[in-house]
């Protein structure tokens, strides 16, 4: 038992001295041969047998081992990779994950082995992956894809290379792929842009300052530059009556589609008015709105999120517009 622990391929020929009327002893292990020791022509053959056998066996275990060394460099280097990396079959199943994917699915790999990303992920998400898995095995190359990702994590922005995995014969058998989290790098590069437009917006304001024959071209050449430079989706200014204590637009340049009217109307609407479309506005109040609030307090308001601000009372009118901040 020890020497077949300690090299598998050798092969044992037991050569015993007994009487040559008995058969050979039987033996516990296994052997390539038990034989008499007169019986010289056997043990010739068998030892033969026994050396050939010995070296298929030998490369065999060679084999065995490289293949398992291999397996064991790749898990290794999939599971220290800066990114996630799987493998599925042509029918979308995964048939192989690192830890990093892992991670990124919340689950781990046992977990995942033998499903669908559909069947891990809500199916509207896992939409846009499996369709760029599907374009890499249309196209038979690497493509690239950016891919949003909602992680235990949070939300994660994802830089993905799918490629299909071919067989000796060139055939698709898999697709595989790598995905890199970038979404640190995105954020900067929104932040640098969205300081970029900034930047270019209060260029253009400066030179309207300087350039603008009145004021009013300069309210309409600030409403200008803060959409066209800034990238905001509409821009006014207004000029506060204090003595009506609301504000009123002189100017707009954007995607306005009425929404100062739409306010106008209801800040003017008598009470009765009011309450049959649905305005909650207190007429004749510096809290109707945060432009009136903003003067009132005579500092910035920002307003991340109009959908859950409770402070916007013309919520609804600008969502319908796609405003989302303010």
């Amino acid at each position: 038992d020890l020497v077949q622990e300690v090299c598998p391929h050798a092969q044992l020929i037991f050569v015993m001295n007994a009487p040559e009327d008995e058969p050979p002893p039987q033996v516990s292990v296994r052997a390539a041969g038990c034989i008499m020791r007169s019986d010289q022509q056997r043990l010739h053959e068998v030892v033969r047998s026994a050396a050939n056998e010995s070296r298929t066996l030998q490369s065999l275990w060679r084999a065995e081992r490289a293949l398992q060394d291999s397996e064991l460099r790749f898990r290794r280097l999939m599971d220290n990779l800066p990114g996630a990396a799987y493998i599925k079959d042509l029918d979308g199943r995964f048939t192989y994950l690192n830890e990093a994917c892992g991670r990124l699915l919340g689950r781990p790999a046992q977990q995942v082995i033998g499903h669908r990303l559909d069947e891990i992920v809500p199916a509207d998400v896992a939409a846009a992956s499996v369709e760029s898995d599907q374009r890499a095995l249309k196209v038979r190359q690497p493509v690239e894809a950016i891919e949003e990702a909602s992680t235990p994590e949070g939300p994660r922005t994802l830089l993905s290379v799918k490629f299909p995995l071919l067989d000796a014969q060139g055939k698709t058998t898999m697709i595989g792929a790598i995905s890199m989290d970038i979404t640190r790098r995105v954020l900067e590069e929104r932040r640098l842009a969205r300081l970029g437009r900034l930047h270019a917006m209060l260029g253009a304001i400066n030179a309207a300052v300087v350039r603008a024959p009145s004021r009013d071209a300069l309210f309409r050449a600030v409403c200008h530059a803060a959409v066209e430079a800034g990238g905001f989706r509409m821009a006014w200014v207004g000029l506060a009556d204090l003595g009506r204590t609301k504000v009123d637009p002189v100017a707009s340049y954007g995607d306005e589609a009425g929404y100062l009217d739409e306010v106008g109307r209801a800040l003017c609407a008598t009470t009765e008015e009011r309450q049959l479309t649905g305005w909650s506005v207190e007429f004749m109040q510096w809290d109707s709105g945060l432009a009136a609030e903003a003067v009132r307090r005579g500092q910035a308001i920002v307003c991340d999120d109009i959908a859950q601000d409770p402070h916007v009372v013309f919520r609804q009118a600008a969502l319908d517009r796609g405003y989302r901040s303010l």
